[in-house]
């Protein structure tokens, strides 16, 4: 059983309809791959850059109507969550949980309307900035003590809490993640970060937030980006197991052709050393994690879809080869069990709306 915390495949869908829809596509994710590896829940975040989409709030409603079409389209396999017992409930019937988010606040301009509007449209969670500061805080690498989480910030996470809306600090600089932490009443989440101190990054959590979040009850999503994943590069694809890797670096558009059949797969040896996000690595940050915040606090937040194509885990078909890297650092079936999914679940429980509620 597997929940993933984040992804940006509803970015795919959109933005290239050429390589397929949400049940079977060239992606990171589809329904089919989802299946195949047993997942309960998969978060879908709509993101928006600020900087290519002035208009963000026109962006976040094309990516819903995306969304919305898609769980229309086939509901006997997948089914959009908006309370815990949404979730036992696709447990119960066997099909996958598809949680929406918003990957960057500044999508709803400070405006609590637009908040409550989301909450309608069945967000149930926020990260709540992406890489450029916004109304409600700063983003990862922009610290300082002023810098902390806006008035109206603070507005929006109390609002947040008290509706079962999650509130995301990935992508939030330092400062704001550790005000969250001590200040907030209720845990917060990270959903897709790392360990700093394994591979050096201002969006990876240094050994103090780390540990904050073990003690607060947070949970904090292991991030698949070979940025945030992986600090030596490889110099030979025998080096890790994925026949499919390219043989050199390409751009987005290299990559959207080459997955839609419109240009052909770079093979070959590698010309120069290439940064992969490898396996090994991912686990050796789980084991840092692990360490510093505890077995309850590590959960999985893959972001494929919305990382470079430089994956030893190619997509959601292939997390066994996680499971089997978790092993070689010595975790138990039981600790796996909770990384992949039982800890995000109890998570979720404590933090989503209850029918009663919703």
């Amino acid at each position: 059983m597997i929940i993933d915390l984040h992804c940006d495949t509803l970015m795919k869908l959109l933005d290239v309809p050429a390589g397929g829809d949400l049940y079977r596509n060239c992606w990171n994710i589809d329904i089919e791959k989802l299946r195949h590896s047993d997942y309960l829940l998969q978060d879908f975040a709509i993101f928006v850059d600020l900087q290519e989409h002035p208009d963000a709030y026109a962006r976040y409603t094309e990516m819903k109507r995306v969304f919305t079409e898609q769980m229309e389209k086939y509901p006997q396999y997948i089914r959009q969550v908006r309370t815990y017992e949404d979730i036992s409930a696709c447990a119960r019937d066997g099909v996958v949980g598809a949680m929406l988010s918003i990957e960057e606040g500044g999508v709803l301009g400070g405006d609590m309307d637009k908040l409550q509007a989301a909450y309608d449209d069945g967000v149930r969670l926020i990260t709540l900035t992406w890489n450029y500061p916004n109304e409600l805080g700063y983003p990862n690498g922009t610290e300082g003590e002023d810098k902390g989480l806006t008035a109206r910030g603070w507005e929006f996470v109390e609002w947040m809490q008290s509706h079962g809306v999650i509130v995301d600090t990935s992508h939030l600089n330092d400062q704001g993640t550790r005000e969250l932490l001590e200040r907030t009443s209720r845990p917060v989440m990270a959903s897709h970060s790392n360990a700093r101190r394994v591979k050096e990054h201002t969006r990876n959590l240094p050994d103090d937030l780390l540990r904050l979040y073990g003690e607060k009850g947070g949970i904090i999503g292991l991030n698949f980006s070979r940025n945030f994943v992986s600090p030596e590069p490889i110099t030979s694809l025998r080096e890790i197991d994925n026949p499919k890797m390219f043989s050199r670096l390409v751009t987005t558009e290299e990559y959207h052709a080459i997955q839609t059949g419109q240009a052909p797969r770079p093979t070959g040896e590698l010309t120069e050393p290439l940064i992969v996000s490898k396996v090994a690595d991912i686990a050796k940050h789980a084991r840092y994690m692990v360490n510093l915040a505890g077995i309850e606090t590590v959960a999985l937040g893959t972001d494929f879809d919305g990382v470079q194509p430089y994956l030893e885990v190619h997509d959601a078909s292939e997390m066994d080869k996680l499971v089997q890297a978790l092993k070689r650092e010595d975790f138990s079936d039981d600790d796996i069990d909770r990384i992949f999914a039982k800890n995000a679940l109890r998570f979720l429980r404590d933090t989503l709306p209850h029918a009663e509620q919703a």
